[in-house]
């Protein structure tokens, strides 16, 4: 995930707690790369990325398999606090 410019871990209900949502389903965004080309589009540490290109996430690994499977960009549907976002992102070329 490191080649998309962010970090993301297991979401456990502990984590879903802490972050205010313990019905959330996905992976939680660790970590955003400054000046990343996902840190640009707007993804935050503590987003939970739910879906890439439509299909449903449950881990890290699955999230690192379909974004190495995506090619050019990939559709990541983001649950942020009570909203649900949609976000294309691309492979980072990091600036910093």
């Amino acid at each position: 995930m490191l080649a998309y410019g962010f970090r993301a871990v297991d979401l456990t209900s502990e984590l879903a707690s802490r972050l205010g949502d313990v019905r959330a389903r996905g992976v939680a965004v660790a970590v955003v790369e400054p000046n990343s080309s996902v840190d640009r589009a707007g993804l935050e540490a503590g987003d939970i990325v739910a879906a890439v290109n439509g299909s449903p996430i449950s881990s890290a690994s699955e999230l690192s398999r379909a974004l190495d499977a995506a090619t050019g960009t990939a559709t990541l549907t983001i649950t942020r606090a009570d909203k649900q976002l949609t976000m294309k992102i691309s492979r980072s070329l990091s600036t910093s």
